[in-house]
């Protein structure tokens, strides 16, 4: 069942975000909101009661995640609105329609080849059997059984005549 207010205070939480992603685009800081990582704190019980419930993570589905509703790489809730400011290059703070604060720095990790989220968990050559996914990709690609990525063999030299 779908909780009317929870979802309120998801898009007003959006919308500050979205704000915040458009100061750090502007000043360069990112270019593409997939490039961001987005830090939250709020004292809302509801608004952190769905953070909380939407955070990424173990134990959830891999669809239904924050980070996919703010089309961001990476979202971190945290306990202090001191610590947003100090871990990200942009922040701002809002008391209507919820009270919190947000702020964007760069995403951790490197941006999948499949679906351009940037993660720590993108393997790299040799590492995996789809290298340059990520571990969500590569278990719907194992899911599907998509056959394994091989690295291309290194090219020979041509012969000197």
């Amino acid at each position: 069942m779908v909780d009317e207010e929870e979802w309120t205070a998801l898009r007003a939480c959006r919308d500050q975000i979205n704000k915040c992603i458009e100061t750090a685009r502007n000043d360069k800081t990112i270019g593409a909101t997939l490039e961001a990582k987005v830090v939250v704190h709020t004292a809302d019980p509801c608004l952190r009661a769905a953070l909380e419930k939407y955070a990424d993570g173990e134990g959830g589905n891999g669809v239904d995640e924050a980070r996919l509703l703010f089309l961001t790489s990476q979202v971190e809730l945290v306990d202090d609105a001191e610590l947003v400011a100090s871990r990200c290059s942009h922040s701002l703070s809002a008391t209507e329609p919820v009270p919190l604060t947000v702020g964007v720095t760069a995403a951790d990790g490197i941006k999948c080849e499949r679906c351009w989220l940037y993660s720590p968990t993108v393997a790299e050559s040799g590492d995996s059997e789809y290298p340059g996914v990520c571990s969500r990709c590569a278990a719907s690609l194992k899911l599907m059984e998509f056959p394994a990525v091989s690295p291309p063999a290194p090219e020979a030299e041509p012969a000197v005549l």
